[in-house]
């Protein structure tokens, strides 16, 4: 009896061996990147897309991008508008949406920087950052936390 134990307790063992999942170079990727480094997850993302090395996750996400290359949009919307800018990087709903030729800008929070559309060297960390009409949408050079809108001179910020 204390034989039929041992080897059922082997045998028991070694199905939950071979039934455990490994991975030879890492685990399967679900959203591979295409031969131009875009990698795209979620509806109409990177939808009319010909640039380089774009990363979108969310409905909408860079929907619009011809040739911008080296953005990365997280969240719903975010970077929408954008057809050729370049190095920005929006994370939230909304973020940066109405961005098209602008570069170099970084927002984060739900609808941060909305207004921005040729605008660059900009930052906006916050709900509605930088989203308000009063704020810029063509400027450079410029931060914003929450909905302060700050200048950046030489040697100072200034709040706007």
């Amino acid at each position: 009896m204390k034989r039929s134990r041992g080897f059922a307790a082997v045998a028991g063992l070694g199905i939950a061996l071979a039934s455990m999942v490994v991975w030879a170079g890492g685990p399967p990727n679900p959203t591979k990147s295409d031969i131009n480094g875009n990698t795209a997850g979620g509806s109409f993302v990177l939808f009319n897309n010909a640039g380089l090395n774009n990363t979108g996750f969310g409905d909408e996400a860079l929907q619009d991008n011809s040739s911008g290359h080296d953005n990365t949009a997280s969240g719903n919307a975010a970077l929408l508008g954008n057809t050729t800018g370049g190095d920005n990087t929006a994370s939230g709903s909304g973020a940066l949406v109405d961005n098209t030729t602008g570069s170099d800008n970084t927002a984060s929070g739900f609808l941060a920087l909305r207004f921005n559309t040729t605008g660059s060297h900009n930052t906006a960390t916050g709900s509605n950052a930088m989203a308000g009409a009063d704020n810029i949408s063509t400027g450079g050079n410029n931060t914003a936390t929450d909905q302060i809108l700050y200048e950046i001179k030489p040697g100072k910020v200034v709040p706007r």
